[in-house]
């Protein structure tokens, strides 16, 4: 299982600043990066980084986009972020890698 997780941001510097939150650390984003994208094949980090963004978006100007395997890319919100963990879960679930 692919899943790509995009961030995008109209406004310079909030990617770096919301990964550094995540992460703790430095993020190898430029401060002038507008999107950034990263392909997980393990869902439990795809779902535990999702959770995380999900957790400071009231904080930065930054959405973030999810496409699994080869389906349409949509946007995580606080409205579709339940049903779209419980879509990886499904998905994860049923190619047998619980």
């Amino acid at each position: 299982m692919l899943i790509t997780i995009s961030l995008m941001s109209r406004e310079e510097g909030e990617i770096e600043k919301l990964l550094y939150k995540c992460y703790d650390k430095k993020s190898h984003a430029d401060s002038d990066v507008i999107e950034w994208m990263y392909v997980y094949q393990n869902a439990v980090e795809a779902i535990t980084f999702m959770d995380n963004v999900m957790s400071y978006q009231d904080k930065y100007d930054v959405s973030i986009w999810i496409k699994i395997n080869d389906e349409d890319m949509v946007e995580v919100t606080q409205k579709t972020h339940p049903e779209i963990t419980k879509s990886i879960i499904s998905d994860w679930n049923n190619e047998g890698s619980f």
